[in-house]
């Protein structure tokens, strides 16, 4: 369940969201959409959003534009401050 303890990491993190991103029909990736409501809700209701594709044209527009809403409200109350990597 890499997907899944990846998503925890990234909340970890103080990620503003998490988006899975997988082939259509991929058993992973419909194990991981099962178990993301509960990862979320026990995360301070993170969003997390599944995408699936399979090769054919389809507009995620709609999709994308409510996944960034819920992360942009989820960034103003999240208690984790981000965490980015030091350069050098």
């Amino acid at each position: 369940m890499l997907n899944v303890s990846g998503a925890i990491y990234l909340y970890g993190k103080g990620a503003d969201g998490i988006v899975d991103i997988s082939p259509f029909t991929c058993m992973n990736g419909i194990v991981c959409e099962a178990v993301y409501p509960k990862v979320s809700k026990e995360h301070e209701n993170i969003p997390i959003r599944n995408f699936y594709f399979d090769g054919s044209e389809v507009d995620y527009d709609r999709d994308v534009e409510i996944f960034l809403e819920l992360a942009t409200s989820y960034q103003k109350r999240k208690s984790k401050p981000r965490v980015f990597p030091n350069h050098f």
